[in-house]
C-alpha cells in the first residue's frame, strides 16, 4: 500500500481508518477502570490529526479486550480530552456491532453524512461481531460502502487474518488505501532490524507460546543471543525434564529438540513462584513459575556490555499478577542508549512507561507478535 500523503483526499472524503485501539484497561482502588497504557491510543493521533486538517469525514474502527464484552467508552473519553487540545470534534457510535444490520448500517451512514469535514465518529469494538474474526467478506464489503478511502494503522494486528485488515483493505483500489503515519514507521524500524549489527540479543517472553515458539526457528540465525522467559521458558524447562508444577506451558504438538541443543539459546534457571526464589531444579508439583530472577544473568554480565542492538519482546513474569522483577531488570538494563534498543508488546510497553524509560529507547513497536512476525518472514 502506499503512503497517507499520497492519497488524493478532497474535502469531506470519507476515510476509514483501522486503528490499534486495543489498551489495557484496570480497576484502581475505588474500582474504577481506567485505561493502564495509552501508548497505542498516543501513536494514531498523528495520522487523525492530519486528514482532520484535510477536512476529511473520518470513521475510526478498531477493537478492544479478548471477548465480546469490552467497549470503546474508556478510549472515547480519552481521544475526546486529547483531541479537543486541537479544537478537533469526535463522537461515539456505541454498540456498533452488535446487530450491525441494515437498519444499523443506515443509521451509522447517516451519522458519517452529518459529520463535517474534519470530524471524526467512533465506532465501537469490531470484536461485538464473530464476523470481524472470522475474516467475513460479507462484513468487509458492508464496511467498504461507508467510505471512499481505507488507511491501515493497526500494525500490532495486521499478521492475522480478521476481516478490518484482510478481507476490507482488499475492497479498496491501490489508490483508495494506505498506510498511516505509525503503521509506515514501524515498517522502517522493521528494516532497521533487520540490517541490525552484531553481537545481538533477543529476549522472548510472554504468555502467547504457540504463535512465538515458530518464530524462534526463524529468528535464531538473526541474533547471537536468545534468552527467553514467560509461558516460552516453561515449555523449554519442561522438555529439558524440569519440574514446573502448574506452571503455563504449551508443548502439545510442538517441536523444539533441535532448539534445546542450540548453544544460541539461554533459559534462567533462577526463578520465581508463589514461595520464593528458587533453581528450577527446586520447583515443586504445586507450585507455579511466575518470573525470572536477574540472579540468572550472572554469567552473561559481560555479553550484556557488548551488545549494540536489543530486541525485547513480551514479559518475562506473570505481569498481570504484579511479577515484573525479570522484565524491569531486562529494561533498566538495556534503555542507556549504549546499545540500539527496540522493545515491543503491550505488556512489555507497560512497563517501559511505569517505569518513564521510553525517552531512553530507541524504538517502541504498538506491536508485539506482528513484530515478530514481520522479523521473522525471509
Amino acid at each position: 500500500m502506499q503512503k497517507i500523503t499520497d492519497l488524493k483526499l478532497k474535502k469531506e472524503s470519507t476515510v476509514l481508518i483501522r486503528a490499534s485501539l486495543n489498551v489495557p484497561v484496570k480497576k484502581d482502588k475505588n474500582k474504577k477502570e481506567k485505561i493502564e497504557d495509552d501508548f497505542r491510543l498516543k501513536s494514531i493521533l498523528k495520522t487523525l490529526k492530519y486528514l482532520s486538517k484535510k477536512e476529511a469525514r473520518i470513521v475510526l474502527i478498531g477493537h478492544i479486550g479478548k471477548d465480546q464484552k469490552s467497549n470503546f467508552d474508556l478510549v472515547f473519553k480519552w481521544l475526546k480530552k486529547e483531541l479537543k487540545k486541537d479544537n478537533i470534534n469526535i463522537y461515539f457510535d456505541s454498540g456498533t456491532f452488535l446487530n450491525f444490520d441494515k437498519e444499523k448500517i443506515k443509521e451509522v451512514q447517516n451519522k458519517i453524512e452529518d459529520l463535517e469535514g474534519g470530524e471524526i465518529l467512533l465506532l465501537d469494538n469490531l470484536r461485538h461481531t464473530e464476523k470481524e474474526k472470522k475474516n467475513s467478506k460479507k462484513f468487509a464489503r458492508e464496511l467498504k460502502n461507508l467510505a471512499d478511502f481505507y488507511i491501515n494503522e493497526a500494525f500490532a494486528v495486521s499478521h492475522r487474518k480478521h476481516c478490518s485488515v484482510s478481507a476490507l483493505p482488499d475492497k479498496f483500489t491501490l489508490s483508495k488505501k494506505a498506510y498511516g503515519f505509525r503503521f509506515e514507521d514501524e515498517l522502517k524500524n522493521i528494516q532497521k532490524i533487520k540490517k541490525h549489527k552484531s553481537p545481538s540479543i533477543l529476549f522472548l517472553g510472554g504468555a502467547k507460546i504457540e504463535t512465538k515458539l515458530p518464530m524462534i526457528k526463524n529468528l535464531i540465525d538473526e541474533f547471537d543471543l536468545v534468552v527467553l522467559g514467560g509461558g516460552i521458558a516453561n515449555t523449554f524447562y519442561k522438555q529439558k525434564g524440569f519440574e514446573i508444577g502448574k506452571s503455563i506451558c504449551d508443548d502439545k504438538n510442538i517441536n523444539i529438540k533441535n532448539l534445546l541443543k542450540n548453544p544460541k539459546i539461554f533459559i534462567p534457571e533462577i526463578v520465581e513462584t508463589e514461595n520464593g526464589i528458587k533453581h528450577i531444579s527446586e520447583v515443586k508439583k504445586n507450585e507455579k513459575i511466575l518470573d525470572n530472577n536477574p540472579r540468572s544473568y550472572k554469567e552473561l554480565e559481560e555479553v550484556f556490555k557488548k551488545a549494540k542492538f536489543v530486541f525485547y519482546n513480551g514479559p518475562f513474569g506473570y505481569y498481570e499478577g504484579g511479577y515484573k522483577k525479570g522484565s524491569i531488570y531486562i529494561l533498566k538494563k538495556f534503555a542507556n542508549k549504549k546499545q540500539y534498543f527496540v522493545i515491543g508488546g503491550g505488556n512489555t510497553v507497560s512497563v517501559a512507561q511505569k517505569l518513564k524509560l521510553e525517552d531512553k529507547i530507541n524504538f517502541i513497536s504498538t506491536g508485539g507478535g506482528a513484530l515478530l512476525y514481520g522479523l521473522s518472514r525471509k
